[in-house]
């Protein structure tokens, strides 16, 4: 869509960026459903909130206000038929929506595909530098925090919110809990969904 911040251009047309800020950061789960890992880097949302649910491996996220931010990653250049998959997989208890997040560049290190292997579970970690800004839209809105980049994320629809607001508590998800806690039972559930609800799909190859 002509005008679209967050769309950049590739092979294989125009392609999207996403903040994930929950199960989706794990690499893990990235490679069952996509088949690969993007390119990546740790960023900012700020205006929001994380909370864990009671007996979910998965977050909620409220807008709340400007003090509260989430941390999460930027995923870079996802394909018109990834979107597909991530919009089945988030359901209709999730709306996607634009909102601006501020990459965490100086520090933190982004994960690509190795170009050395054609196998999707090969990745290379390296560090991440200014650089990086150039591989993704950057969205020009004078309201916008400095360096801010425009994405889709997946926010709580309200009727989801309302259904589970007694399973929130005042507790932030964290990663590396659910790798250690939650992870092997996850990717058992994002396997059979890859296998029964996006059959329908072009294969990757």
């Amino acid at each position: 869509e002509e005008g679209d911040t967050n769309r950049t251009k590739g092979k294989g047309g125009g392609r999207m960026n996403f903040f994930v800020y929950g199960t989706l950061m794990s690499e893990e789960v990235l490679r069952v459903l996509l088949g690969r890992v993007p390119k990546q880097t740790v960023a900012i949302l700020q205006g929001y909130r994380r909370f864990s649910l009671h007996g979910k491996s998965y977050p909620m996220m409220r807008k709340t206000t400007l003090s509260d931010s989430v941390k999460g990653k930027i995923l870079y250049d996802i394909t018109d038929r990834e979107v597909k998959i991530f919009d089945l997989f988030e359901g209709e208890e999730y709306e996607k929506v634009q909102i601006d997040v501020v990459p965490i560049l100086s520090t933190e290190s982004t994960t690509t595909p190795s170009a050395s292997s054609s196998s999707p579970s090969t990745t290379t970690t390296t560090t991440t530098t200014t650089t990086m800004i150039a591989t993704a839209s950057i969205h020009k809105d004078e309201n916008s925090p400095p360096s801010a980049i425009q994405c889709y994320t997946y926010i709580n629809s309200q009727q989801f919110a309302d259904t589970f607001a007694h399973l929130l508590f005042d507790k932030e998800w964290d990663l590396h809990h659910f790798t250690a806690n939650d992870l092997s039972t996850f990717l058992g559930v994002c396997q059979s969904f890859v296998a029964e609800d996006c059959k329908h799909l072009v294969p990757l190859f």
